[in-house]
């Protein structure tokens, strides 16, 4: 199954405060940038690519050095769903393909992890998965086209939580290794866990 990999770095960072949290130096380099050249590295090695949905144009030309390929969300405000819909839109909507979607605010997550995820949601004969540790599930998620449809009529600030939710039995979910590898940045008190 050909995988679409998806990073979502659209969002507005209200809560940040007047930087750009998507590049606010951690651990050496923009926030973004831990996901983005994991993603990057594992698309090349699988010989798929990667899409990163960008609503920032300071984001947008700093991923284009990098020879990343991107698309605009114009509509970024509306939380999101309209990144996961823009992805949509510009990959094409195929069912037998799977769409893996990232956020760009997720540093910890390592390249064994993402492996050990994409690997067993391939050989798991589920339809969707995510990550989890314990009972607190996570980013990434991955979709089959299947449930393309659904995706695209999300709304507002939520992703495909209530999706994977409603599916039951036919969720993998894959078990990190610690916690850390779901840790997000909202706020700059967020980047105390990153010291």
């Amino acid at each position: 199954m050909k995988i679409e990999w998806i990073l979502l770095a659209a969002g507005k960072s209200r809560r940040f405060g007047k930087e750009n949290k998507l590049l606010f130096p951690v651990k050496g380099k923009p926030l973004y940038r831990h996901a983005f050249d994991r993603m990057q590295r594992l698309c090349a090695k699988r010989g798929e690519r990667l899409l990163v949905v960008v609503s920032e144009k300071a984001v947008e030309e700093d991923i284009q050095k990098r020879a990343g390929k991107t698309v605009w969300n114009p509509c970024s405000e509306k939380g999101i769903s309209s990144s996961i819909q823009c992805a949509l839109c510009e990959t094409g909507i195929k069912d037998d393909c799977a769409y893996l979607f990232f956020v760009a605010d997720q540093p910890l997550l390592s390249t064994k992890e993402i492996e050990g995820f994409v690997a067993g949601f391939l050989t798991s004969g589920k339809e969707l998965g995510c990550v989890a540790f314990g009972e607190r599930r996570g980013n990434p998620g991955i979709f089959s086209g299947k449930y393309a449809k659904k995706l695209l009529q999300l709304e507002g600030d939520k992703g495909g939580s209530r999706i994977l939710a409603e599916a039951g039995e036919n969720v993998y979910i894959y078990a990190c290794s610690s916690i850390c590898a779901l840790w997000d940045v909202d706020t700059k008190a967020d980047l105390q866990k990153f010291s």
